[in-house]
């Protein structure tokens, strides 16, 4: 029964104040006495309070336990975004070096492509000089190459647009020619009378001509009617592309054109008889050349509205008393709120942070791709652009060997060396043996001493035979031939330099092929002996015999 009169217990508050007391000063003095009262009654609720009591601990413990939590996930977000952050330091590492590579792949790429249209211009203006000495029977490299140096002209020729133009300029009726002779003498000079193609050419023309004897005379151009037809038709059979006619007057039935110095380029040409004397004008027409504001703003808003809760109840505690527990409690939950927010908000934007990361990783990623593509690509390109630039440079190379080898020549025999413009290694008459030419000389009432004999092979591009090896010793004792006595024999590019035996080209002799017994300290100059197995003798430099001239091949054989 005490048990049960313990239990019901109620809280009454009692309140004393003394009389004449002002409203603040009862205010600040009102005690609150609480004061078991034992009653057998049934119990009620005199203050609403203990219920609030009770649901507080569990109220804080799940913000707290909420706080921890999302405490928890933000540092394991932190951890994430560190990792992230180191990977897409790494990735941006590994960028900056594909990038870098990019850069160099596309320097070399650019280099290579400059390297092939030099060699590509050096290959055609090559093939264009080769193809002009074609057009020869004999190129006289002496004369449109002084000192091995080609030039675009004749002397005396004028080069306009990449073609060499040349004015007869004889003062004299008897030097004049007819169309036809005209052109035999263009023939001549592997050329053509004139081709007018645009009216600049024949503007250049005008300025290039003089007047002379009447107006009736001019220079005689490649045009003419010498058919029934009575078409006027080029000499290279090419088409009208201009008419710059003086006249519309039809003229002769046969007749050939004459360009009119000192006149309108625009109406320069008149009709004259084909074999009327005037000057005319050749023309060597060369072949074609080559969200943080928004986090600050949701905090400031939570901490005011916490401060406001605490200035209400501030206002409404009395000054020196003391606070109900109730009312004490109050702060904790506000800090407690406050703490959920701000993990809240950084749970939000570290989110907000990791999503923009991955999504930057992913588009770095993807150029990354793209440019390890675009890297190889480049690759491929430059494997492909180094095997083309190495084609060209052999190209040149050989071109430029070639061109050397047509240089040696005084007058290079072009139909010698090239029948019907198909090029052979080595010239009619001579032997094509490892990447040389090989000529024996052997005219019975030609033999030349020492001197003469290098100085002819000079004249036809080569020299006396220098002896490399045993095979080539081979093959010069095979196809020399016996003739007169044993005596004589073929001359090589061997003399005596002091007291040791020296090549032309400045080597010494390491062969040493000779035959015993004929060393003589007074004979400096050396023989091949067919009679003799081939071996050597020296000889005195004015004994007349045949020779060996050694020269390089055209083109070499594959």
């Amino acid at each position: 029964m005490k048990e049960g009169m313990e239990q019901d217990l109620n809280y009454i508050d009692v309140t004393f104040q003394a009389n004449h007391t002002s409203a603040q000063e009862k205010t600040q003095n009102t005690e609150v006495i609480y004061e078991e009262v034992k009653t057998g009654e049934t119990s009620w609720d005199t203050h609403p309070t203990t219920s609030d009591k009770k649901s507080k601990p569990t109220l804080h413990g799940r913000l707290g336990l909420a706080a921890a939590s999302l405490g928890i996930i933000c540092l394991i977000l932190v951890f994430v975004i560190t990792s992230l952050s180191i990977f897409f330091t790494q990735e941006h590492r590994i960028h900056s070096m594909v990038t870098a590579q990019n850069q160099q792949l596309q320097t070399e790429k650019a280099a290579l492509q400059r390297q092939m249209q030099n060699l590509s211009r050096d290959r055609d203006r090559m093939n264009w000089t080769i193809a002009v000495i074609m057009d020869y029977q004999n190129f006289p490299v002496t004369e449109l190459c002084p000192e091995k140096v080609c030039k675009p002209c004749l002397d005396g020729w004028v080069l306009f647009q990449s073609n060499c133009y040349l004015f007869t300029k004889d003062e004299y009726f008897k030097n004049w020619k007819t169309w036809k002779k005209s052109q035999e003498f263009c023939k001549e000079k592997n050329a053509d009378l004139v081709v007018i193609e645009t009216l600049e050419e024949q503007e250049f023309i005008i300025n290039n001509t003089s007047q002379y004897d009447s107006s009736k005379h001019g220079y005689w151009i490649g045009l003419s009617k010498t058919d029934s037809s009575g078409a006027w038709v080029w000499v290279n059979g090419g088409n009208f592309t201009i008419v710059l006619w003086a006249t519309e007057e039809p003229g002769y039935t046969q007749a050939c054109a004459l360009s009119k110095p000192q006149a309108d380029p625009a109406a320069s040409w008149d009709k004259a008889s084909c074999t009327m004397r005037n000057r005319w004008i050749l023309i060597f027409r060369n072949k074609n050349p080559p969200q943080k504001e928004e986090t600050r703003v949701t905090t400031f808003y939570s901490e005011l509205k916490c401060d406001h809760k605490k200035s209400e109840e501030a206002s409404q505690t009395p000054a020196g008393s003391e606070v109900e527990p109730q009312t004490a409690q109050r702060s904790p939950s506000c800090v407690l709120w406050l703490s959920l927010v701000i993990f809240s908000v950084l749970l939000i934007a570290t989110v907000v942070t990791i999503i923009l990361i991955i999504l930057r990783m992913n588009k770095s990623q993807a150029d990354l791709m793209d440019l390890s593509a675009l890297n190889d690509q480049l690759l491929l390109q430059i494997k492909l652009l180094r095997n083309q630039t190495e084609e060209l440079s052999s190209d040149r190379d050989e071109l430029n060997r070639t061109l050397g080898v047509i240089m040696r020549f005084e007058s290079f025999p072009v139909e010698g060396f090239c029948p019907e413009k198909k090029c052979q290694p080595c010239q009619r008459g001579w032997i094509h043996f490892q990447q040389k030419c090989y000529m024996f000389y052997r005219e019975d009432y030609g033999w030349k001493n020492w001197a003469e004999s290098r100085k002819f092979c000079q004249k036809v591009g080569s020299d006396l035979v220098v002896v490399d090896n045993l095979q080539e010793q081979e093959f010069i004792r095979k196809n020399g031939k016996f003739y007169f006595d044993e005596y004589h024999g073929y001359w090589l590019g061997l003399h005596k330099n002091g007291n040791s035996w020296q090549w032309i080209d400045g080597r010494n002799d390491t062969l040493g092929s000779w035959a015993p017994g004929f060393q003589d300290p007074s004979l400096r100059h050396a023989l091949m002996i067919p009679d003799d197995g081939g071996r050597w003798r020296p000889a005195r430099a004015q004994f007349l015999n045949r020779f060996i001239c050694e020269g390089e091949v055209l083109i070499k054989s594959s």
